[in-house]
Formats: C-alpha cells, sequence, structure tokens
C-alpha cells in the first residue's frame, strides 16, 4: 500500500508537471486539485496503516 502511494504521488507528479504537451486526449483531464487531494488522502491511509503495523499491539501478551 505504501509503494502504491509513492507510485501514485509519480502519477500525479507527471499529470501536473507533464513537460512536452502530450496528444489532445479524447477525454477531459481530471482537475489537478482532486488529483492532488486523492493522492493526499491515500498517503495518509497508507502512512497510518504503515504505523499501526509497525507500532500496533499483536494481540499477544
Amino acid at each position: 500500500m505504501v509503494l502504491f502511494s509513492a507510485l501514485a504521488s509519480a502519477a500525479v507528479w507527471r499529470q501536473i508537471t507533464p513537460g512536452v504537451p502530450p496528444p489532445r486526449p479524447d477525454v477531459r483531464r481530471i482537475p489537478p486539485h482532486i488529483l492532488m487531494t486523492v493522492n493526499g488522502v491515500l498517503a495518509l491511509v497508507a502512512l497510518s496503516a504503515l504505523l499501526s503495523i509497525w507500532f500496533g499491539r499483536t494481540g499477544g501478551h
């Protein structure tokens, strides 16, 4: 999940700063603020999952 979050961040970065203009798409692009918001939520969920794995209780005594 953490690696997926990192890959999603890279995809959002590429979407925001594409470099050379790509060919004209047939569909509308998702607005950058929506991409950044969804990616931020994904990163927080992944971070909380990672922290809960590292510091969470194992159920044993």
